[in-house]
């Protein structure tokens, strides 16, 4: 197979029909396989990869995702240790540790929210007799009805904790302090999590800087109040900067550690709430090593699911994979980046949400440096792409396959043919040919061979009375030629005879699903 250059291509289309689509600049490797044909397909039809892709949000001048959706505000300032959730469409992100008045490694008190429909960043102007404090690794947690909870975590001095907690209000922007002090004792930590169930709080684990907890807390929304539960069955390790959710009648706790991971593969312990008891669920598939200061985006759709990103290990070092459990069947499932994007660099201390079928992730550090980004993982549910663009594709797909397999035809019987010096002089020519047919019923085949004074490659099919067919032929003579040039342009052919193709199709609205299968 031939290496597609860019600067040949172009030059070879500069006097084609500057409507027609080009092929795209990702050069076709000589081993090019069916399975990599997304990155090989003109940019006209829509690859699958925007199905499941990250996009870069931040900041006034950036571009999220090739639609041309821009965050056109400020973002906050770099910074790691913040609390993030979401409220009535918005991700609300507080505090955290960055520069401050010029210094660096400074706890912060502001808020900002992001839209997640406009990408938009605003700077929330708060008001409130008592406001929090400056703060790091504090628990978030939001309620049904424009509100979050806010409390604890650690001002700048590491034995500073805060012993509060606090409401705020979205549409009215008030921040209220509900508990200090002894009364808010159980919030005296950093690192712990908090999760809503019916009309209560819970909280579990979390740090003091020299200790580390595993007990579990209730705070009751409607008496102020809060108490210690007592649970049944092993409960898990003490911990702190884990992540926790809740899923059906059962609260879930994933990852975390005592500073660093106290186990080699991440470990999932889940709270059955109507019998308060604990176990640690046996997951399977690709388990994903331990890792604290990561962050778990729960999606209640379809069984519900988690989505996972970053953390760092018990070596200190900080990840940047991305993890799927699902919580009917407990599997992991790791998910790649494609090769031809951008992700997260790896992270930890950062901030993620789910909304609308995406993940996204706010900020962090990666111990040397923290961020002020935003990236989206957009459609995670992967809602499939209109059935005439599937088609296309599975058309193109087969096309352009049946041209690799005749150009390397081609090229292997010209080296061969041509690269001798017969006795009749330098008329040869040599071809191949390649046929690709589908029945109205969906079922196809596909064949080949070549050879002889002839050539060439006929693709057709039919659906509910209407006929197609291209095809390209091909014709090596004799002379100072590379062969592969004559690949190159039974490629080129072949690509632009099937755009053309799709756009007829598309003019007479032709069921070609029922064509492709």
């Amino acid at each position: 197979m031939v290496q597609l250059c860019l600067t040949r291509l172009h030059a070879q289309q500069h006097h084609s029909d500057s409507s027609s689509a080009h092929i795209s600049s990702h050069a076709l490797s000589p081993h090019l396989k069916p399975s990599q044909l997304n990155t090989a397909l003109p940019q006209t039809i829509p690859r699958f990869a925007s199905h499941t892709r990250w996009l870069y949000c931040q900041g006034p001048t950036s571009t999220c995702g090739a639609d041309g959706e821009k965050a056109l505000s400020t973002p906050p300032s770099p910074r790691s240790g913040h609390t993030v959730c979401l409220v009535g469409g918005k991700a609300y992100l507080f505090g955290g540790c960055g520069r401050s008045a010029g210094v660096e490694d400074k706890c912060l008190n502001d808020l900002h929210s992001f839209d997640v429909e406009t990408l938009r960043w605003e700077r929330v102007e708060t008001r409130g007799a008592e406001q929090p404090a400056v703060r790091r690794s504090a628990a978030m947690c939001a309620l049904d009805d424009g509100r979050f909870l806010l409390s604890g975590g650690a001002g700048d001095d590491p034995d500073h904790l805060r012993s509060d907690l606090y409401l705020f209000v979205t549409h009215t922007r008030v921040w209220t302090k509900l508990l200090e002090g002894p009364e808010a004792k159980p919030f005296c930590l950093c690192g712990q999590s908090a999760c809503l169930w019916q009309d209560t709080i819970l909280f579990f684990g979390g740090s003091t800087g020299l200790e580390y907890s595993n007990a579990l807390h209730q705070y009751n929304l409607k008496t102020n109040r809060w108490q210690q539960l007592a649970t049944l069955g092993p409960r898990p390790t003490p911990r702190y900067k884990h992540q926790a959710f809740i899923h059906g009648s059962s609260m879930y706790v994933i990852g975390g550690g005592c500073f660093k991971p106290l186990c080699e593969d991440i470990d999932v312990h889940r709270l059955d709430l109507t019998t308060m008891t604990w176990r640690q669920v046996a997951t399977r598939g690709s388990v994903p090593m331990a890792r604290v200061a990561h962050t778990c985006a729960y999606d209640s759709s379809e069984g519900g699911a988690v989505y996972m990103w970053g953390g760092f290990t018990a070596g200190l070092q900080c990840l940047r994979n991305f993890y799927r459990l699902s919580l009917d069947t407990h599997t992991w499932t790791a998910i790649p980046a494609l090769r031809t994007e951008l992700s997260p660099s790896a992270r930890s201390f950062h901030g993620s949400i789910f909304s609308a079928g995406s993940v996204y992730v706010f900020s962090g550090s990666n111990g040397s440096e923290k961020f002020s980004d935003v990236w989206r993982y957009q459609q995670v549910r992967q809602t499939p792409p209109p059935l005439l663009t599937l088609a296309a594709r599975a058309l193109l797909a087969q096309t352009l396959t049946a041209a690799l397999a005749a150009s390397q035809t081609m090229t292997t019987s010209a080296v061969a043919m041509c690269g001798s010096d017969p006795p009749h002089g330098c008329g040869c020519r040599t071809g191949s040919a390649a046929s690709f047919s589908s029945s109205s019923s969906g079922s196809g085949s596909s064949g080949g061979g070549g050879g002889g004074s002839h050539g060439g490659a006929h693709y057709g099919g039919s659906a509910h009375g209407h006929n197609y067919a291209f095809g390209t032929a091909f014709s090596c003579r004799r002379r100072k030629r590379d062969p592969a040039e004559g690949a190159f342009d039974l490629l080129k052919l072949t690509m632009e005879q099937g755009l053309s193709f799709i756009s007829r199709a598309q003019s007479q609205r032709s069921p070609l699903g029922s064509v492709l299968g």
